[in-house]
């Protein structure tokens, strides 16, 4: 074995899903993955790291080609079974030049090497004698081997395929790599052990660290989500300008530059998301992902809850205010002056009470952000687009993030495929349950006032989590 972790080489015919397998199992979405048959040309190998750590690593080859001429050529050289693996060594020695067994050349290297063999073949397509050439020659290695049946169409032939494979390996696993969640992956490992019990330490220590591994992303997924909700919740566009008037040109440009931010603020936040569980290609390109509707665009608040509910968290967040020290319904305070200021409100959507709140933020974008202008009376002025005061927003841009971090934790890196997603009428009234809700209003409050932060974040960060942590 090359190190002191297990190494598997996955052979099989061309186009059979080794390479989803390796993507699925090595967390990497960098592994060319083709519907082109042949596209693996060149033996490739994905270690799975913790850290710094190597916890095994799996080789990519490409599909036999000659394997019936490679198992002519092997057995008239054969003089005793026992000289098998000192026979295909040879094999591959003395036609490493050859044009004939390229692809047989490349899948084998690592398998005299001593990696060990995983045979994967694909159960939505019959038997056919010509697997058995192959089957034969891995079998002349002598190295722990088992069979991966990757069913890649809608027929079934697994049956078929098992009553052919059990004559030549051991272990015989159905495994799908493009929806295999992580107790799939764990038991396929467990199978993996089972080839050789010298692997048994190696292949726990694996499994623990991939459950510890998806934990933490699961923290660190929920924390990015706090982090930008607080950002956003707070976030504020002020003029650069100081003037003695506010156009309306002004107010629209502030407010379009605020509306631009949250959503650029958003999609880092999905890229980051995407980063720790190692969708790096989807990063890379975001034309890969996108919700059906942009922050802002059309109903703003579709997303998130229905009129008795929001009128019951409005409440909540109100009485909260009300507990707090220097509540902001006063003008806030200028920096330009340190005389009386003014606040002009274009469109607060918590003026009038809940409901007042919740019909404003119905339709849409432009009532359902804060807008003032700062300044002393016929003095010069600021403008202020935020904080959003809204209480609905809490709720629209988390269940917004908890829809992403879901598709994107449950989602193979063996897919390459655009991930959309689409965004569902009042999504955060369904997914909160009323005490989360309530709870939710007043971290919006805490954060907005900078109160209990750490408390609040604690709190969020545990909602969060049993929301989007799906093994």
């Amino acid at each position: 074995m090359y190190d002191n972790y297990p190494s598997f080489v996955l052979v099989g015919h061309p186009n059979k899903g080794k390479s989803s397998i390796v993507s699925t199992l090595a967390y990497d979405d960098s592994v060319e993955v083709s519907d082109i048959p042949g596209e693996t040309k060149k033996t490739k190998y994905h270690p799975l790291k913790v850290g710094d750590k190597i916890l095994y690593k799996i080789y990519d080859t490409p599909g036999f080609e000659n394997a019936k001429r490679a198992l002519s050529w092997l057995e008239k050289n054969e003089t005793t079974s026992r000289e098998h693996s000192k026979i295909l060594k040879r094999f591959v020695e003395e036609n490493k030049k050859s044009s004939e067994f390229k692809e047989e050349i490349e899948l084998l290297n690592p398998i005299v090497d001593g990696g060990a063999i995983i045979y994967v073949v694909d159960g939505s397509t019959p038997y056919k004698e010509e697997y058995e050439a192959e089957m034969r020659i891995l079998s002349w290695s002598g190295n722990p081997s088992m069979a991966i049946i990757n069913k890649i169409g809608n027929k079934d032939y697994t049956n078929g395929w098992k009553n052919a494979l059990n004559q030549h390996f051991k272990i015989v696993r159905e495994f799908n790599p493009m929806n295999a969640k992580l107790d799939e992956k764990l038991k396929l490992l467990d199978a993996f052990s089972a080839m050789n019990q010298d692997w048994e330490s190696s292949i726990d220590y694996a499994k623990e660290a991939l459950i510890h591994n998806n934990d933490k992303m699961f923290y660190n997924t929920a924390k990015m989500i706090e982090e930008n909700i607080r950002k956003s919740i707070t976030y504020t566009v002020t003029s650069s300008l100081i003037k003695t008037d506010i156009t309306d040109k002004d107010k629209i440009n502030y407010e379009e530059q605020y509306k631009k931010d949250l959503i650029r603020f958003e999609k880092n936040n999905q890229k980051n998301v995407q980063t720790i569980w190692g969708h790096n290609r989807l990063d890379s390109s975001m034309e890969k992902f996108k919700f059906s509707d942009e922050l802002f665009s059309g109903d703003f608040s579709k997303d998130g809850l229905i009129k008795k509910s929001f009128i019951i968290v409005s409440s909540v967040a109100s009485a909260s205010l009300a507990g707090a020290t220097g509540f902001a319904f006063s003008a806030p305070t200028s920096f330009l002056d340190f005389g009386a200021t003014t606040t002009l409100t274009t469109t607060l959507s918590t003026v009038g009470g809940a409901v007042v709140g919740f019909t404003t933020s119905a339709i849409g974008y432009n009532k359902f952000i804060n807008s003032t202008t700062i300044g002393k009376i016929f003095s010069k002025k600021r403008f202020q687009v935020g904080p959003m005061k809204n209480y609905n927003f809490i709720f629209i841009l988390s269940a917004r993030a908890i829809q992403h971090a879901v598709a994107i934790s449950t989602r193979s890196h063996a897919k390459r495929d655009n991930m959309n997603l689409n965004t569902n009428e009042n999504s955060a009234e369904n997914l909160f349950d009323d005490t989360e809700k309530k709870e939710l209003a007043k971290i919006s409050v805490n954060f907005r006032k900078d109160k209990n932060i750490k408390k609040s974040t604690e709190k969020y960060i545990e909602i969060i989590m049993k929301k989007i942590k799906i093994i």
